[in-house]
């Protein structure tokens, strides 16, 4: 008899139970702190929640904060009797408030998506004005997803759907545990008798026809930028006979579009405009080609977290097992959708001050947004940091230069190798190196602090 994942946990509850819990929590405690600094950059930001854009991004990131907080408290949630439960000190209503958030964040996050998708074909492809879009559409989107979700899973704790689980989540089950499979194995179902099925309703269905409006969506969008692409004028598509034969694919034009025109792209895509420098076509094609890859790139954030999610709902509904590196994958990639939009948020930024100040590693222009509350910071402040470092840089550089001939290197080890001069700490040779030419010679911590300090001062 081929037994299910269910039943082996049942059979051998500590076997492998316990590492699921473990890096699911993981997971969604950092996917917990990104949608946090997501949400705390937009409503500390200059622009707050003015703009859609940012309104939508805002509910994403509290949808994925509401998700992770219902799998981190989970597994203490559930009531202590809970088969292989090891850190079960909660009751059945504690178990049912964390189903409730769970639940909910896992629906409002393919909502979300699907809403910003949407935001992006209506303002890109339709020319719909902002205006319009607030007043026609957006209202609408915030006010079905949160009441579909409110009202629904409140009627699932009204029909006890939420239990615990074995694999330490409490979300809609029948208990006892396979009473919804096998009756006459497990006994009748005391608690979420019909939770399959308010399961299949309030979760599962939207989930995929939130997927399938995200698909037409994008594959829409795509084919405006693939005709915007078409309609350029030759010199953009390439000016010899080598990018000609290459350039009749879609993205490999755009790439070479991409290599004579300046890209200006902010978070509001479609919002703002390039202030004239462009023709009204290019202008165009810039803001939705600038689109599509944002858009895309949070689609591709939604399908890493519940690829392994839609896959092991498949295989359950066809009464297949779920094998055992699906059930690890899910656990780690579908708590991380916070991360990954974090990522996907400041892009734009992060690429657009790498090009301006390569000087930098792009991990610190990460941390230098996030800390500038979502935006670029001053360009005085980065370029007063750019010099600063340079002048480091080249002190340093004398300072090594000087101590090479000294004679008397004990007394600089006495006074724990500071220049008075300078006021530079000098590093160790052998870990820090020598300055080459055109490398600044400073390591990330101290571009860090430098920034931070810099920004601070503002």
């Amino acid at each position: 008899m081929h037994l299910t994942d269910s039943e082996l946990i049942m059979s051998n509850p500590n076997n492998w139970q316990y590492k699921v819990q473990v890096l699911r929590t993981s997971a969604a405690s950092i996917s917990l702190a990104a949608s946090t600094i997501i949400a705390l950059m937009i409503v500390l930001s200059t622009g707050r929640l003015s703009k859609p854009y940012r309104r939508l991004i805002f509910g994403l990131s509290i949808s994925d904060i509401i998700q992770s907080i219902g799998i981190i408290s989970s597994p203490f949630a559930q009531p202590p009797d809970t088969l292989g439960a090891r850190w079960a000190r909660g009751s059945i209503s504690a178990c049912e408030f964390s189903g409730f958030l769970m639940t909910s964040g896992t629906a409002l996050i393919p909502m979300y998506t699907f809403a910003l998708t949407l935001y992006f074909l209506l303002i890109v492809k339709y020319k719909m004005p902002v205006a319009s879009f607030v007043r026609k559409v957006e209202w609408k989107l915030h006010v079905g997803i949160i009441l579909w979700n409110l009202i629904g899973n409140s009627v699932a704790v009204a029909k006890d759907d939420f239990n615990a689980r074995p694999t330490g989540l409490c979300n809609m089950t029948g208990y006892p545990i396979g009473c919804n499979i096998a009756p006459d194995v497990y006994g009748e179902c005391s608690r979420g008798k019909d939770s399959g099925s308010d399961a299949l309703i309030l979760v599962n269905g939207p989930i995929m026809v939130c997927f399938a409006g995200i698909i037409f969506c994008l594959g829409s969008l795509t084919h405006h930028v693939y005709i915007l692409e078409s309609n350029l004028v030759p010199e953009f598509r390439g000016t010899n006979n080598e990018h000609r034969g290459r350039c009749t694919h879609t993205w490999t034009r755009i790439k070479k579009f991409l290599s004579v025109t300046s890209m200006n792209a902010n978070s509001n895509y479609a919002d703002e405009n390039n202030g004239g420098q462009m023709n009204e076509l290019q202008r165009q094609y810039t803001i939705a080609k600038e689109s599509l890859t944002q858009s895309s790139l949070y689609v591709a954030s939604y399908v890493a977290s519940y690829l392994f999610m839609t896959v092991a709902l498949l295989l359950h509904l066809s009464d297949a097992s779920v094998p055992l590196w699906i059930v690890y994958a899910l656990s780690v990639f579908w708590p991380l959708s916070g991360f990954f939009n974090i990522l996907v948020y400041t892009r734009p930024k992060v690429r657009k001050l790498s090009e301006k100040y390569p000087e930098f590693n792009r991990f610190i222009l990460f941390l230098v947004v996030i800390m500038s509350g979502g935006d670029s910071p001053p360009s005085d402040v980065m370029q007063a940091a750019v010099e600063q470092i340079a002048r480091d840089a080249d002190n340093e550089e004398r300072s090594g230069d000087e101590d090479s001939g000294n004679d008397n290197q004990a007394s600089l080890d006495e006074d724990g190798g500071e220049d008075p001069e300078t006021n530079s700490i000098e590093g160790d040779p052998s870990e820090s190196g020598s300055v080459r030419e055109g490398d600044l010679g400073v390591g990330m911590s101290s571009e860090l602090l430098l920034l931070s300090s810099a920004m601070a001062q503002q």
